[in-house]
């Protein structure tokens, strides 16, 4: 553990511009101290370099700190916890953004706008929803019966800014289309003026994708995409899940759905996949 330890604090340490500083000043300083006649004892250039470092330290111990506040982090409620394990009914697929609260102080009023701002994006009837508005929470099912929803929109503004987005299917195998179209609807509303208001994620914010509770046969391929199924693997009940990061680079968040797409046809045992799947433009599937 000690040996595993110094490998990750050393080349920290070594990082900081201040021990190259104290070491050039010793080395620089000593080698002036010569030409002159040594009129400054060695042992204060060494103490230069030692104060230094210890500077060095000290500033390594307040970056690893603040990685670590950074990543416990305020805890999730516990809606958020349980999004990606949803197993009610069928197969869920998931996308949970994560980001800080609006600068701004929060208003119940936009409630009614995030409402509408989901009606327009996913195509819902306004007149079968359910809604459940309180003062630091907002839950939208469609459609609005007693039963399991079909789709779930919950967002909180509590000590983090959350917004959660969930589709329930019952098809066996799970149409991989369907993936696909689902999660650049999610992306396109969590990226959406309104959503600012509620969740601020800026770039760099976190969210995470899950198909949660797959049936037996997995997923289903059309084309552009063409793949053989290597192995028959035992995927009932099976959680696909990766994390991305909203990036300049992929800022519609076209990347990472083909990512995660590219996962769970892995994990339904497909092979040969890649090349179809590269073929997949986001115009041709916001077109159907």
């Amino acid at each position: 553990m000690i040996r595993s330890s110094l490998r990750s604090y050393v080349p920290a340490v070594l990082r900081q511009w201040w021990t190259y500083v104290g070491l050039g000043a010793s080395v620089i300083g000593y080698i002036v101290d010569l030409a002159t006649g040594l009129t400054v004892p060695p042992v204060a250039w060494i103490g230069i370099f030692g104060g230094c470092l210890i500077v060095a330290q000290f500033r390594t111990y307040q970056e690893v700190h603040q990685r670590l506040l950074a990543y416990e982090g305020p805890r999730l409620p516990q809606w958020a916890l349980w999004a990606h394990n949803a197993n009610a009914d069928g197969a869920w697929l998931t996308l949970l953004a994560v980001g800080d609260l609006p600068k701004e102080a929060f208003n119940t009023g936009i409630y009614d706008q995030l409402i509408g701002a989901a009606v327009k994006t996913f195509g819902l009837d306004r007149g079968d929803l359910r809604i459940e508005a309180f003062s630091n929470f907002l839950r939208i099912k469609s459609p609005n019966v007693d039963g399991t929803p079909e789709f779930l929109l919950q967002l909180g503004t509590d000590a983090r800014g959350i917004v959660g987005v969930q589709w329930r299917t019952t098809a066996d195998p799970v149409p991989l289309a369907w993936v696909v179209q689902c999660l650049n609807l999610a992306i396109r509303f969590v990226l959406s003026d309104s959503v600012a208001r509620v969740v601020r994620l800026l770039w760099k914010g976190k969210y995470s994708v899950s198909l949660s509770n797959c049936p037996q046969n997995g997923v289903s391929i059309e084309p552009p995409i063409s793949a053989r199924r290597l192995s028959d693997n035992y995927v009932r009940g099976v959680r696909v899940y990766r994390e991305f990061t909203f990036r300049r680079d992929d800022s519609d968040g076209w990347l990472a759905i083909l990512e995660f797409a590219g996962a769970t046809l892995s994990d339904s045992g497909y092979v040969g996949f890649e090349s179809g799947l590269a073929q997949l433009t986001k115009p041709s599937v916001e077109s159907k």
